[in-house]
């Protein structure tokens, strides 16, 4: 006689297979697809402030005005500055980040050119920030999180409770000019709707 065999799992992403496995499959709706936890697909800019020396930022007084009055004036869309190399846009960025406390993702990122990098770690940020946990369950990031269409959704979300909080939502992206392209051809595959500066 075939012994019985129990397995137990606990927790909001987790699956249980009883028995030998032979039987359906099962899996978690929510997911669908493998799931990334939060921490992992969050990104620290602490390293990028370090590597652009971000302590010794001084001299975009001008520039930074600029960005001030184009937001103060524009509300909504992209910003886009363009340089060439070396000139000190990811320092920009960088120091936006740390002194306005806006969202970011940066080519610099280990894989940090990649769509599905890039969506993760600005999707895990905003979850983060405004307590959309619905779209995290268990701290865990669905894969259709951060296809275009899912980005789309948690941008949308957050901007709702960004308008709650009367504060805008601004995210810097730093190296658009490395960045994966998607079949509409914008960087990491942002949305036009999306309120973003890119350097």
């Amino acid at each position: 006689m075939e012994p019985s065999r129990s397995t137990q799992a606990g927790g909001q992403a987790a699956v249980a297979i009883g028995g030998d496995a032979h039987g359906p499959v099962m899996t978690n709706p929510v997911f669908a697809g493998p799931a990334t936890p939060l921490a992992v697909a969050v990104k620290s800019p602490l390293g990028i402030f370090n590597a652009v020396s971000l302590d010794s930022f001084t001299g975009r007084e001008w520039l930074i005005a600029e960005i001030d009055e184009w937001f103060g004036r524009d509300g909504s869309g992209y910003l886009w500055i363009e340089s060439e190399a070396g000139l000190g846009k990811t320092a920009l960025a960088a120091w936006l980040v740390r002194e306005r406390g806006w969202f970011s993702h940066f080519a610099r990122h280990a894989q940090g050119a990649s769509a599905r990098v890039a969506l993760q770690n600005i999707a895990g940020q905003l979850i983060c920030a405004y307590g959309l946990d619905e779209f995290a369950p268990g701290g865990m990031l669905p894969e259709w999180v951060h296809t275009p269409s899912g980005f789309e959704a948690v941008l949308t979300a957050a901007s709702s409770r960004a308008t709650d909080f009367d504060r805008p939502l601004v995210i810097v992206v730093d190296g658009a000019d490395e960045a994966e392209c998607t079949d509409d051809g914008l960087p990491w595959a942002c949305r036009r709707s999306c309120r973003t500066g890119c350097a």
